[in-house]
């Protein structure tokens, strides 16, 4: 094996440690309210015109930043307007946007919820609007599963009133089963599905401080649900390979976070505080809670903490961002432990990360105004969407970079 000369071996070394930890690769126009990427790195997002007779635009990237196409479907209702929620992508590369069709211009209201699925090439392969022609249904977010059904979280008339739902979709659009929070678990603000197939919900109550959790399966059957717990602040709720959920609200007589890990069976299992507020939680391949927030109740940031499976406090980082990130918008754990926090500074979008071990690994702001949401590219890169623009940025790998030819 040959290896590489002193001075030359010197040369790489400092070159290496000169790299910066992530370079901006592109940022350009449209922006959107998030954004998805498929299994080439094709990238996604999703804008609404705010103006009467509004459209949900669509807009598919390349991974090079390339605009390949922007569709919309064409709202001819001068009455209302069509504002976009979420958009993700499928296995096959189509992309899936919900939205909100609302009534109205200067005190618009929500009128009906609505999803459409674009082909790779842009062409519209279907669209429907549901609940009710005028019933007051919104939506949230929406996730896909293996078999590209799309499950869509927002509120929906149930036989007890309007309240959060889950509505399946299949691969062709067409309905599947209704979940109702009879629970009260609230306002819906997230869902995710978790790693054995089902999904957590987290929600926000319309009168009062507090929060609710709900799991459901894969047939949309309530698993447990956990209501009324007072949280000045939104919470989150993630969940584990086993089964077990992490839920993490804020703590209702003072400042700092509880984090709670639940059952299969929704049972306590223990609870943990911290000083942080944090608002995120995430779990990482190893099945160890990860925690994104602020530093404290009053202060800016990206503050991470992560504990074990057990409850054991492993690390915390008070702020990764050193920028006073604020509006915090998605956080994400990657393959290899390290956590992720996209948020704003208000005239700025911003990414804050940490290494798998909690050390501080890098920041950026870019240009834009607010951040909206954020995913992770197959090769180190890091997607964020925005009001204005989109961007990726890459990150250097973990290993020196040897010219062409040589071997260590």
């Amino acid at each position: 094996m040959r290896t590489v000369p002193a001075t030359l071996a010197l040369a790489l070394a400092l070159v290496a440690d000169a790299l910066p930890a992530q370079t901006i690769a592109w940022l350009n126009e449209p922006g959107g309210v998030a954004v998805a990427r498929d299994a080439a790195d094709n990238v996604y997002t999703a804008r609404w015109d705010y103006n009467p007779g509004g459209d949900i635009h669509v807009a598919r990237r390349d991974a090079a930043g390339t605009l390949i196409w922007e569709e919309r479907f064409d709202n001819l209702d001068g009455t209302r307007h069509e504002v976009a929620t979420f958009v993700a992508a499928d296995n096959g590369g189509n992309v899936l946007v919900s939205g909100t069709v609302r009534s109205g211009f200067a005190n618009p209201v929500n009128a009906a919820s609505v999803l459409m699925k674009f082909a790779p090439d842009g062409a519209l392969l279907w669209r429907r609007v549901y609940g009710g022609d005028f019933d007051g249904s919104s939506t949230r977010r929406l996730v896909i599963d293996p078999e590209d059904r799309a499950h869509v979280l927002g509120l929906g008339v149930c036989p007890a009133g309007l309240m959060a739902t889950v509505r399946r979709f299949d691969a062709d659009g067409i309905p599947g089963w209704i979940w109702c929070d009879q629970a009260g678990v609230g306002q819906p603000t997230m869902i995710k599905r978790t790693p054995d197939g089902q999904f957590v919900i987290a929600g926000r109550g319309l009168i009062g401080a507090v929060q609710g959790f709900a799991r459901i399966d894969a047939q949309g059957r309530t698993v447990w649900s956990l209501v009324g717990i007072p949280s000045p602040t939104a919470g989150d709720i993630a969940g584990d390979a086993e089964g077990n959920s992490y839920v993490v609200f804020a703590e209702p007589a003072g400042p700092g976070t509880r984090l709670r890990k639940l059952s299969l069976a929704g049972e306590t299992l223990w609870e943990r505080s911290h000083p942080m507020s944090a608002f995120r939680v995430e779990v990482a391949p190893d099945g160890s809670p990860v925690l994104g927030g602020f530093p404290g109740a009053n202060a800016g940031g990206a503050a991470f903490a992560r504990f074990s499976a057990a409850g054991d406090l492993l690390w915390t980082n008070p702020d990764a961002s050193g920028v006073g990130l604020l509006l915090h918008s998605a956080m994400l754990v990657d393959a290899g432990g390290s956590a992720y926090l996209s948020g704003s500074t208000l005239v700025a979008m911003g990414v804050a990360k940490v290494a798998e071990d909690g050390s501080t690994a890098w920041s950026v702001l870019l240009p834009g105004g607010t951040s909206t949401g954020m995913a992770l590219g197959s090769a180190n890169q890091v997607y964020v969407s925005g009001g204005i623009y989109a961007a990726r940025i890459d990150q250097a790998p973990a290993d020196a970079v040897f010219a062409d030819g040589f071997e260590s």
